[in-house]
């Protein structure tokens, strides 16, 4: 007689969420009787040996073809969520002393797994993309202004996605899903990147007047890790020298030996110079150097500007200057020589006025050149900062991403 009583079954299992989404479940059923011994209620598997028409026979089958079997799945409705993998069978005979036959149970093992393409498409590809995302951060300009508004947004978007995580998720603390240990990962890389960037803008925006460029900025920062980096600072011009160092170079040159350098021609070769601000911050030294601005006649000045003076000074003051020279140094310092000297002083004094405004002019400018460079030193260690996290970043990110999702056993299976 084969008996099948109308039913629905509601049962609960242990659900392991160790590798969830990538996950397969096995759920026990567990049929019996605890009233009837199996000399009055015998549960068996289906068996293709009917010749075992007795209960004894059947007890005591030499071959098991009882104890192990599997469930009618003919009747089976598939589920979008969960794929049915098998469903064994297992029959056990279970020996008391109070009575003479044992009790017996069928016990059946479902193993189902879950399907992956709705977390695929809604959780795990987003994810990704989220996290791919957060590398652009490494790539905007930091004159852009968006580089903090853009990590802090996505980290919102995969906290979202995250508490879409725990609501499909069962609540227990007895394992890590995979899935949640890789948004995890990939919140302590936004939050990370969230951190470079603060100091990749403080290094942007720092100029020379509160933060000067230590040394193992330069050293460790701008040359070393430039070089690993295949960097370059291209606001750095090698060829052409700052006109604060220029100016150092004459003024030692000229400084050493004045005489040499007007015999020699030698002043006239650093006066031809590309960029006249040099000269323009030497000429007052040349007129200091010559005669002085107060106190000194004006015989003494023409000369001096007669036998040392620099050619430029020379074109500088002009003509009026030698004619000067030429009524006052005739007898040494005569009568005649005040008239001129008036004249000439009056001359001198506009002229070295001018002079001292072109140096303030100049110096400004050198000065801004100077800060120009430390700001430029600090931007070029941003961009190497910039660049390697996002080295480092981009490396982190492939590699969490492919030892995280692919290490579960099911992943390939669809």
């Amino acid at each position: 007689m084969n008996f099948i009583p109308p039913g629905m079954f509601r049962s609960t299992c242990k659900i392991d969420t160790t590798w969830f989404p990538f996950d397969t479940q096995v759920c026990k059923l567990k049929f019996g009787s605890w009233s009837y011994d199996g000399g009055t209620l015998d549960l068996r598997l289906k068996c293709s040996n009917e010749s075992l028409s007795t209960n004894e026979m059947r007890l005591n089958d030499p071959n098991n073809c009882s104890e192990i079997g599997g469930a009618d799945l003919e009747t089976y409705v598939p589920s979008g969520e969960w794929y049915l993998e098998g469903m064994d069978g297992k029959r056990t005979a279970a020996e008391y002393d109070c009575c003479p036959y044992p009790f017996i149970d069928l016990s059946y093992f479902i193993q189902i797994r879950r399907r992956t393409l709705y977390y695929g498409i809604n959780l795990i590809i987003p994810c990704v993309l989220i996290s791919s995302m957060s590398l652009l951060t490494f790539v905007l300009p930091p004159d852009a202004g968006e580089k903090i508004s853009l990590g802090v947004t996505i980290m919102l978007s995969l906290s979202m996605f995250q508490l879409l995580v725990a609501d499909a998720m069962p609540q227990t603390s007895e394992s890590v899903p995979l899935i949640g240990m890789y948004f995890s990962c990939t919140m302590v890389m936004c939050s990370l990147s969230v951190v470079f960037t603060v100091i990749v803008l403080n290094y942007h925006h720092r100029d020379a007047e509160s933060h000067p460029v230590p040394n193992w900025v330069k050293k460790f920062i701008c040359t070393y890790l430039a070089n690993i980096l295949c960097m370059r600072n291209h606001h750095r011009d090698e060829e052409k020298e700052p006109i604060y160092l220029r100016r150092r170079k004459n003024a030692s040159f000229r400084t050493s030996s004045y005489r040499e350098a007007a015999n020699a021609n030698v002043e006239l070769k650093e006066r031809s110079s590309k960029s006249l601000l040099a000269n323009v911050l030497d000429l007052e030294d040349d007129i200091r150097t010559v005669g002085g601005v107060g106190g000194v006649g004006v015989s003494g000045i023409g000369a001096s500007a007669g036998a040392f003076s620099p050619p430029t000074y020379q074109n500088v003051m002009g003509s009026s200057m030698d004619g000067g020279a030429e009524r006052g140094g005739g007898g040494g310092g005569g009568g005649g020589g005040g008239p001129s000297c008036g004249s000439n002083c009056s001359t001198r004094n506009e002229l070295a006025a001018v002079v001292r405004e072109l140096q303030v002019i100049t110096k400004k400018i050198a000065d801004d050149t100077a800060d120009g460079e430390i700001s430029s030193e600090w931007k070029f260690a941003a961009r190497v900062v910039d660049r390697l996290c996002l080295i480092i970043f981009s490396c982190f990110t492939v590699i969490s991403t492919c030892a995280i999702l692919f290490s579960a056993p099911d992943v390939f299976k669809g």
